[in-house]
């Protein structure tokens, strides 16, 4: 099911039911602390607000008693072997697809859980690529399966969604999360990262510098067996402008080259992967820019300094960038966002940097690890990814485009009567009632 379409709403309605009205011993798993806490939060907001008569509540044990002698309790699958023991007749699997070993989960811990007691298992989750909730739901989907049962619903299906915003938000942000996030679909767990580079390859290189125009930078510092890519954007404009991959020529001549293309384009902010190498030559790109002679340094003794803040050196605004894995998410996702959706364009194809950075943007690959079940962005195998880092790490100097906003006089979408905890859903249900009975038999 995509994004806000009800299904913990659902599968909180079918817990209770089954705990209160049928005396089952209900299990709600969580793939975290947090989640499973705001549930159980949520839980106790609508049995509050029903009035209903609870035998006890184990707050430490996360359980709530009904004096039917159903069982609610809350728990998250952080540690799976801590879920061992009891019997179970219900089991709600919410997120299951974000698990940390979820097929652990299910078939060494959950499934021997309802065994016993024939009882039922209820996954509630966005799809998180094609991983073991995938072949649940494809088994789900066989006529001849009598054991698992599956049901798809996109967000915009979602009856208290707002279709126009969904559909505004999706050109604000990539196909594949798009698709992932609110379509519901099970994507591979690899696959290719920045679509519509065909339409978005349209802007000459320039020779130098607009006046009245302003400029920003990204430089990635090549590694042994990888180049230095420097390239340039028109703040304003959202244009590509310019961009320069220097090889085979040696640390310090590569430092003075970055000084001349800086000094010429002039440009107000200029940031730097900082990850590996990259440390000690920022350091030493800021004494060339000082005017400091680097040619009689020993770079790789200099001990880094980098202190994560904006620096000025010889006039020009330096930053810093320690590429964690989810800075680097966010800043892969939202310049692939707008290159598809036309929020940036880039050098032509014919161009010779155009050409080396077409190649690694159609190269460039979107992978699920096996071990933390998390997105990252890399090459490909044997492929290089120079030109797109500083492309990246340049965007960050652009300004983000402004956000939706719905037009003046524009209806919203009908508020959801069940947002925001038990004290809505019960003063929406005795509205509806009172309703009922003033019309005429």
């Amino acid at each position: 099911m995509g994004r806000q379409s009800g299904k913990s709403w659902l599968a909180r309605y079918i817990s209770l039911d089954n705990a209160i009205n049928q005396g089952k011993y209900v299990m709600w798993i969580s793939p975290t602390i947090p989640s499973a806490r705001t549930h159980w939060n949520e839980m106790l907001a609508l049995l509050d607000a029903s009035g209903l008569p609870i035998k006890r509540i184990s707050r430490n044990e996360k359980e709530i008693h009904f004096h039917g002698g159903g069982v609610l309790a809350v728990r998250s699958a952080i540690d799976p072997d801590n879920l061992r023991g009891p019997t179970v007749d219900l089991l709600i699997l919410d997120e299951a697809a974000f698990y940390r070993r979820g097929d652990y989960v299910w078939y060494s811990v959950c499934l021997p859980m309802i065994t016993a007691s024939r009882g039922k298992a209820l996954f509630t989750t966005t799809p998180n690529g094609k991983n073991w909730v995938y072949d649940l739901f494809n088994m789900g989907n066989e006529e001849d399966n009598d054991f698992y049962r599956s049901w798809h619903m996109t967000s915009l299906e979602a009856p208290f969604q707002d279709e126009e915003l969904l559909l505004e938000l999706k050109e604000t942000m990539p196909e594949l999360k798009w698709l992932e996030e609110f379509m519901a679909e099970f994507l591979d767990d690899k696959g290719g990262v920045f679509s519509g580079l065909k339409k978005a390859m349209c802007i000459q290189p320039l020779d130098g510098p607009l006046q009245g125009h302003q400029y920003v930078a990204g430089i990635d510092f090549g590694h042994t067996t990888d180049a230095t890519a420097i390239t340039i954007l028109d703040k304003y404009t959202r244009e590509q402008v310019w961009g320069a991959v220097i090889t085979n020529v040696g640390t310090v001549k590569v430092i003075l080259k970055l000084v001349t293309i800086l000094k010429l384009w002039q440009p107000v902010i200029t940031h730097i992967e900082r990850n590996g190498i990259g440390e000690g030559l920022y350091d030493l790109l800021k004494l060339a820019l000082q005017g400091e002679d680097i040619t009689a340094l020993d770079w790789h003794m200099m001990s880094p300094v980098t202190t994560g803040e904006e620096e000025v050196a010889g006039g020009l605004k330096l930053k810093a960038l320690y590429m964690q894995h989810d800075l680097k998410v966010q800043l892969v996702e939202r310049l692939a966002a707008d290159v598809e959706y036309g929020g940036l364009k880039l050098l032509v194809r014919k161009s010779k940097y155009g050409e080396v950075q077409a190649s690694e943007m159609n190269t460039y690959e979107r992978q699920r690890t096996a071990r933390t079940d998390s997105i990252t962005y890399n090459a490909a195998n044997g492929c290089h990814d120079d030109t797109v880092t500083a492309l990246y790490v340049a965007y960050k100097g652009i300004p983000k485009r402004k956000k939706f906003r719905l037009p003046k006089g524009k209806k919203k979408s009908q508020k959801n009567p069940f947002k925001g905890g038990g004290k809505n859903f019960h003063a929406e249900r005795n509205r509806i009632r009172s309703r009922n009975k003033s019309r005429p038999q």
